[in-house]
């Protein structure tokens, strides 16, 4: 599994499959693989011809406290791209945005700096943006960690749903 990263807004990940019919044919079965995958993780998806674009839809209407969770929630759009490689094989491209995983390593760096400087006795602004930047450096880097691991595992996933389907 090859990835590429323009880290301040997309991370781009790639795995190949061997082509057993031909592009066409098992073109389909991946592209019906990935609805799958991603419809059983709710996501919704727009099928294209080559491609898969999802969207996590964030609903606000609960008041049980799981729609400020699902606000929080920083995998939440990219397209997932099938493309014919002269080797017999076809690539499984995902390119996943990361702005709402900036938005919130940045709201949360935030607060932290406006709690630290209103509750502080004494004047420590500068200790309080320079543990705020690591804060959101931090978040960031953990959460694109996890944003790549899941959609590796989401990649194997279905590569492993297109096989079975065979």
């Amino acid at each position: 599994m090859k990835t590429r990263s323009n880290f301040p807004l997309t991370l781009t990940q790639r795995q190949e499959a061997t082509i057993l019919n031909s592009f066409q044919i098992d073109s389909q079965r991946l592209l019906a693989a990935t609805n799958g995958v991603l419809q059983k993780l709710n996501f919704k998806t727009k099928k294209e011809t080559n491609s898969v674009d999802f969207i996590y839809p964030v609903g606000f209407t609960t008041h049980s406290g799981q729609n400020e969770l699902e606000g929080m929630r920083t995998l939440r759009q990219g397209t997932i791209k099938l493309i014919k490689l002269p080797n017999d094989k076809i690539e499984i491209r995902s390119s996943i945005n990361l702005k709402h995983l900036a938005i919130v390593a940045s709201g949360i760096g935030l607060v932290f700096y406006l709690v630290g400087f209103y509750i502080s006795v004494v004047d420590r602004s500068m200790e309080h943006i320079a543990l705020s930047l690591i804060l959101i450096v931090s978040i960031l880097v953990i959460d694109r960690i996890y944003i790549k691991n899941k959609v590796a595992n989401i990649l194997n996933e279905i590569v492993q749903s297109a096989t079975k389907s065979i």
